[in-house]
Formats: C-alpha cells, structure tokens, sequence
C-alpha cells in the first residue's frame, strides 16, 4: 500500500515535496506503530503540489490540499515521480468492464 502526501503550492517546490514525504512517513510510522500494520506492506511518497484535489487560490481550497492518502493495489498508473499509485482505500466503486463491440 501507498501513503502520498501532498501540500499546497504556498512555499518552494523543494520545501513542498519534502513537507509532503514528512507527512507521508509520519502516516507509516502511526500505521505500523499502533495500528500493527507490517512496514513490509506500507511504502511512503510524497506528491507535494503535483495532483490537486481543490482550488489553490483560496485558504479553505488550500486546507484541502493538506492531505495524505493511502492507496491499494494498481488500479490505475498514476505516476508521481518513481511511485506508481493504485486505486484508493475508499474508493468502493467497482471496476468498469469493458463493453462488447
């Protein structure tokens, strides 16, 4: 499983890219910590600026980019430097199939 952290884009590229793996990690060390989660299956990244969910023009749109997320599997191929995202822990959805020509 994946635990991306992300930032706004207040601060410097580097500062955020950094601030957004801190957070990351920190998710980790709680999940493995006190959650008994085997560090073996969790593996932290940080996305910084790079995939906003929210407006970041405004404080409350800002907040909401502060975030951490935990992804499942390779749904999807979502690139965020060398770490390939998956689907998301919450996303109950189920797959779409594909549609007979």
């Amino acid at each position: 499983m994946y635990v991306v952290g992300h930032t706004d884009n207040v601060g410097g590229y580097e500062y955020n890219m950094g601030l957004s793996e801190r957070r990351a990690a920190a998710v980790v060390k709680e999940l493995t910590a006190k959650h008994g989660i085997q560090s073996a299956r969790l593996k932290a990244a940080g996305a910084g600026p790079l995939a906003p969910v929210a407006p970041n023009d405004s404080d409350p749109g800002r907040v909401l980019l502060d975030r951490p997320r935990v992804f499942a599997g390779l749904h999807r191929s979502v690139q965020l430097g060398r770490i390939s995202t998956g689907r998301r822990w919450d996303d109950h959805r189920p797959p779409r199939r594909a549609r007979s020509p």
